[in-house]
């Protein structure tokens, strides 16, 4: 009996432990992603229109993106935060974040917004090779990030030389 309840317990523990670092890993995820926005050169005719943040498959994630939106813009842009649980929801965006759970969709994702001047970020490791402008990776416990400059001068926008050097470049 003392071992069910000492297992219990330590289950219990991890799913706490689990919960806990996945809480945390949005409040990353969310201040990577306005730090991308702040790096990225967007066209002038958007300059005095809101950036527009699509969250496709993670609540979490845009919740975040909605706090944080509450109190900070970017330069003079105001943010606007939406969510989609398909592809036909994802609509006219500046960012498109992609969570790991939807990756097997970057293909029609992309197809779909083609001509859109979109920065699309992954949540799953190497999407680059399918597209993403860049694709979220672990390195240990750490939240790091691989970066397309192609697939990013491909969908017509640019991002600063800082960003470029702080990522994992891939092509």
């Amino acid at each position: 009996m003392k071992k069910i309840i000492i297992m219990c317990v330590s289950a219990l523990t991890c799913i706490f432990v689990n919960a806990q670092q996945e809480a945390h890993l949005e409040e990353v995820q969310a201040l990577y992603i306005y730090n991308f926005a702040r790096n990225t050169g967007w066209p002038a005719e958007d300059i005095n229109k809101d950036l527009v943040i699509t969250v496709f498959g993670s609540k979490p994630l845009a919740s975040e993106l909605k706090k944080m939106s509450e109190t900070k813009n970017i330069g003079r842009r105001k943010v606007v935060v939406k969510e989609a649980r398909n592809v036909s929801e994802v609509t006219s965006s500046d960012i498109v974040f992609v969570a790991t759970s939807k990756s097997s969709h970057m293909a029609e994702l992309l197809s779909s917004m083609q001509g859109e001047k979109t920065l699309y970020i992954c949540g799953k490791s190497g999407m680059c090779s399918n597209g993403a402008s860049i694709a979220f990776t672990m390195a240990g416990s750490k939240l790091t990030f691989q970066i397309s400059n192609n697939n990013i001068k491909n969908v017509g926008l640019a991002v600063s030389q800082r960003l470029l050097q702080l990522g994992e470049a891939v092509n």
